[in-house]
């Protein structure tokens, strides 16, 4: 986003020049003056803007080449893992899931984990209330111990202790 407001004043203070020049300078001898004193600013701002618009052009190549090496499979969980979430189970998830299936996220209660999971399950969608969703997702938690509601689960499949998934019998 700095990028962008960099650029934006760059264009500005070039139109603002542009303008000075060639309407009000050429109309208003009192405007004359100001044009040096515009192309100063100008000089002083594009001395100070100049740096760090390389230095924002490279930082976004250098990202480029690092993200360039990696697979589409390890740019997908990348993020995942840099969270500290457990990508092997998210995917196993994904295996489990017909595309138009809403699941429920019962979780530790980490907000970051919450976001990626949620983004990483798309397209099915993440419902806000158990009794809306065709399947229960279990990251952290043991199934026993969430509180559904009274929910009635269906067949509960198990990845390892607290990381699951379970069927609901309905949806909203």
């Amino acid at each position: 986003m700095l990028f962008v407001w960099q650029v934006a004043g760059g264009i500005a203070v070039l139109g603002g020049l542009l303008f000075l020049s060639t309407g009000l300078g050429a109309r208003c001898p009192r405007w004359r003056s100001a044009f040096p004193v515009g192309a100063v600013a100008a000089t002083v701002v594009g001395a100070l803007l100049i740096p760090d618009l390389v230095s924002t052009g490279r930082a976004f190549e250098d990202a480029r080449d690092r993200n360039a090496v990696l697979a589409p499979g390890q740019a997908a969980t990348l993020g995942g893992d840099v969270l500290g979430v457990d990508v092997a189970f998210v995917e196993w998830v994904r295996g489990h899931l017909e595309r138009d299936e809403s699941f429920y996220l019962v979780s530790d209660g980490n907000p970051a984990t919450v976001q990626w999971v949620t983004y990483r399950l798309l397209p099915n969608l993440a419902v806000d209330e158990p009794a809306c969703a065709n399947v229960i997702v279990f990251y952290g938690v043991p199934p026993r111990k969430a509180d559904l509601g009274g929910l009635a689960l269906g067949s509960v499949r198990e990845f390892r202790p607290r990381f699951a998934v379970a069927r609901t019998d309905r949806a909203c």
